[in-house]
């Protein structure tokens, strides 16, 4: 598995800095395991030891003030697909490549199965002001047929405790008309789960949509729990139809805090900043938005040195906090869980 450029980064530090002694430098390591993406609101992180992001903290500090520890209220979330009569979750396929786009926050995860290669696209919304992670997926069908799907699983815990939430007296709920998924507990605050675009099909417990895809079921429509129950988990489905080989289809979804408890305020405000754009559109906008802020390397940089360049300022950006108390504007020394 090829993981983002650490190793390069070290080297290159190590030749802008002038040192002529290989000898004398540390061995270059990975310090972690994670990737983490932030808009200065939130702060999540893939696992490349789990192949999945099981990182939301709901502040950027892991403390944002004396004595209050930041909740992480993510379990874990990944995509799972389904061809013909073949299912299975991508945390348990191993990625071949695991990335920064260049320059950005968003974190490129690469997977193939099934004959088709998903490329898998996360970031929390620099645009957007609300803390929210947004998942963007390319299925490009490489050999054989078959109907594709795409599913997302949601497996936040909203219970109590902190800062790693319970799984108890959890809710999940369904509004059709916003095709969203709302989430509380007694966390005291709010998630909503929506689709970007539309779904095909939803779910929820007690029809658990981990076990309906490895079932190779549809996703069930429920209503939504009925009620609070114990280790909630709900889901989206996206149909993407037979495609031929070397075509592609896009499916997204979004996951969105409101610590008020308010989901469907959650849910609104990024339907209003999302607009009428597909998931290619919102991921390209991100994109170009990354590179229209980026700073240009010094005149004479080489390639790998302006790499460096654009990496940290990317780190940087993400690092510096965004909140409504006296962290705002700050920059941490390392996005958590670093």
């Amino acid at each position: 598995m090829k993981l983002l450029p650490t190793t390069s980064l070290l080297l290159a530090a190590a030749a802008l800095l002038g040192a002529r002694d290989a000898s004398a430098l540390a061995e270059p390591h990975r310090s972690t395991p994670y990737v983490p993406t932030s808009n200065g609101r939130i702060t999540a992180a893939f696992d490349t030891a789990q192949n999945k992001f099981d990182y939301f903290l709901e502040h950027p500090y892991q403390s944002a003030s004396p004595g209050a520890a930041s909740r992480n209220f993510l379990y874990d979330t990944y995509p799972g697909i389904r061809v013909g009569a073949q299912s299975v979750w991508l945390n348990a396929v191993a990625p071949s490549l695991v990335e920064y786009v260049a320059g950005t926050g968003v974190v490129h995860v690469v997977r193939s199965t099934f004959g088709v290669t998903l490329d898998e696209y996360d970031f929390a919304p620099m645009g957007l002001a609300r803390g929210a992670l947004f998942t963007v997926v390319k299925a490009t069908r490489t050999s054989g047929s078959g109907a594709i799907d795409i599913y997302a699983l949601y497996n936040y815990h909203l219970g109590s405790g902190a800062p790693s939430p319970g799984a108890d007296s959890e809710t999940v709920t369904y509004s059709a008309s916003r095709d969203a998924l709302y989430e509380s507990g007694p966390s005291g605050v709010a998630f909503a789960y929506g689709a970007l675009g539309a779904s095909s099909h939803h779910g929820s417990t007690p029809n658990n949509p981990y076990d309906r895809l490895l079932a190779g079921q549809n996703l069930a429509d429920d209503p939504g729990t009925g009620g609070a129950t114990t280790d909630a988990a709900a889901g989206l489905q996206f149909s993407l139809g037979d495609l031929a080989v070397n075509a592609s289809a896009w499916a997204g979804w979004f996951s969105a805090l409101d610590p008020g408890a308010n989901a469907q305020g959650a849910a609104d405000a990024v339907r209003t900043w999302v607009a009428s754009r597909t998931p290619d559109k919102i991921l390209a906008d991100e994109i170009a938005g990354w590179q229209a802020w980026q700073t240009a390397a010094p005149s004479g940089s080489s390639a790998l040195e302006s790499s460096v360049f654009a990496a940290s300022q990317a780190m940087l950006r993400m690092a510096q906090v965004s909140a409504a108390d006296a962290s705002d504007g700050q920059i941490l020394a390392a996005a958590a869980p670093g």
